[in-house]
């Protein structure tokens, strides 16, 4: 009865160290792991952050392309409607350029802050979504650290046996009920 109840004790005891040396590794794999997704998550969103720049700036360009094809347009006009009303020097014309060009203005800096808006928008998406991910990471860091201290703790606590069982096959001979002191 004693030597089953000590073996019994010992089994229960290595089972557990057993489980906690498991838990243990999961636990630093874990770790590990997420300090990929960690760089991986700051390379991720410095790409984006530069795609988002390189649309804004595409955009801009194609802007000021559209804004200066339509200032050269404002102005063919005016000296065709001139040029075809033999007002060539008159302030209807003069005065029709100038509106033409306040209007394409207005509607330039209208669009340059839309596109300011959206680099605004998308770069803020970009970094709710990293800080997001942040926290998850960190939160994830945590539990398993706690679970790596906690295995730690379980797989060296002590047990009926444990370092006895590591010399001379003392769980063998318990096992058959052989070792010194117990008998059944």
């Amino acid at each position: 009865g004693v030597a089953l109840g000590a073996y019994s004790s010992w089994k229960s005891g290595s089972i557990q160290e057993q489980t906690s040396k498991s838990r243990l590794e999961g636990a630093e794999e874990g770790l590990a792991a997420l300090e990929g997704a960690e760089e991986n998550l700051d390379e991720s969103t410095l790409s984006q952050r530069k795609v988002i720049e390189q649309e804004f700036g595409k955009s801009q360009e194609d802007l000021a392309r559209q804004t200066g094809m339509s200032l050269e347009q404002a102005r063919q006009q005016s000296t065709s409607l001139a040029a075809k009303s033999g007002l060539a020097r008159s302030g209807t014309v003069a005065k029709s350029t100038e509106q033409s060009k306040e209007y394409i203005g207005a509607e330039s800096t209208s669009k340059t802050e839309d596109l300011i808006s959206q680099l605004g928008r998308n770069m803020g998406s970009v970094m709710e979504n990293y800080q997001s991910e942040k926290a998850r990471i960190k939160s994830e860091r945590e539990k398993f650290t706690r679970e790596r201290d906690l295995a730690r703790e379980q797989s060296e606590s002590w047990y009926l046996g444990k370092n006895v069982s590591r010399t001379a096959g003392f769980g063998k001979d318990l096992a058959r009920g052989k070792a010194e002191g117990f008998s059944r």
